[in-house]
């Protein structure tokens, strides 16, 4: 039968044990002569005894639950695998927002002051400037004694600094404010003349143009209308040119006045 390792070490102590008798009374062991003393003999005894029983008698292990010892030091991180998203949700998260459709013409139509019915089109570029061509009328009205109706063609220009529905505009042109009254000279009797003011303007405004995904536009505007150059032509005779030209309608569609669009509405694509 193989000694255990527990028997081998409480041998080694006796052994050094038994060394410090001899050396201490000059002879002697465990089991021989000599002046040993009584506790070194009985435990050369007990402990022959006890070490040489075999391994399988040896008390069982002890199954109290072992100490729990803290540690300080960090706990590994453990990378976790990625989630997969499902495709269309990965298509959502990672979709670039929408660019701003690069060219988109159109037509718009509206109703305002001092030009009624206006219609234009339009070419606008990245949300950032249109451009396009207007003609506006007036049909024949009446204002007071003078029948009356307008013509205009211009060039139209918008800048849109925020790339919304606000705009800063430009509107160049021509028109032609065309007008007859009927004027009573005593020696002559009742007379019709008529008379054309043909005007160059510029029409600087601000205003919203909105336009949605589908292409729906919606917008109003205010501005003023600045005369670059304007001529009175009429067939009245000379003495009655003055009094044709200082009529307030000759005069307001001649002059600067202001502009309104109510309503501005169409389809740019």
């Amino acid at each position: 039968m193989k000694p255990s390792a527990a028997f081998i070490e409480f041998t080694g102590e006796i052994h050094m044990k038994v060394r410090h008798q001899r050396t201490r009374y000059g002879q002697g062991s465990c089991v021989g002569t000599g002046r040993v003393s009584r506790q070194t003999i009985i435990a050369c005894v007990i402990g022959a005894s006890t070490l040489a029983a075999p391994d399988s008698l040896a008390a069982p292990p002890s199954t109290s639950p072992r100490p729990v010892v803290a540690s300080n030091s960090p706990r590994p991180v453990v990378a976790l695998p990625a989630r997969r998203m499902p495709a269309a949700v990965q298509e959502d998260d990672t979709k670039p927002a929408e660019p701003h459709d690069a060219v988109r013409v159109g037509a718009l139509a509206g109703v305002g002051f001092p030009r009624p019915l206006v219609f234009e089109g339009m070419v606008k570029i990245a949300d950032w400037v249109g451009v396009g061509g207007e003609y506006a009328t007036l049909p024949t009205m009446k204002f007071g004694d003078v029948d009356a109706k307008l013509a205009s063609y211009s060039a139209d220009a918008r800048v849109f600094p925020f790339r919304g529905a606000f705009f800063l505009g430009l509107r160049g042109g021509y028109q032609r404010f065309d007008a007859a009254t009927t004027v009573a000279i005593p020696t002559a009797g009742a007379s019709e003349y008529t008379a054309t003011v043909s005007t160059w303007y510029l029409n600087p405004r601000l205003g919203l143009l909105l336009t949605t995904s589908m292409g729906l536009t919606i917008g109003t505007e205010v501005g003023v209308q600045l005369p670059v150059s304007s001529k009175l032509s009429t067939s009245a005779p000379a003495e009655l040119a003055g009094l044709v030209g200082e009529h307030p309608a000759i005069r307001f569609f001649g002059g600067t006045m202001p502009t309104v669009d109510l309503l501005r509405v169409g389809g740019l694509f």
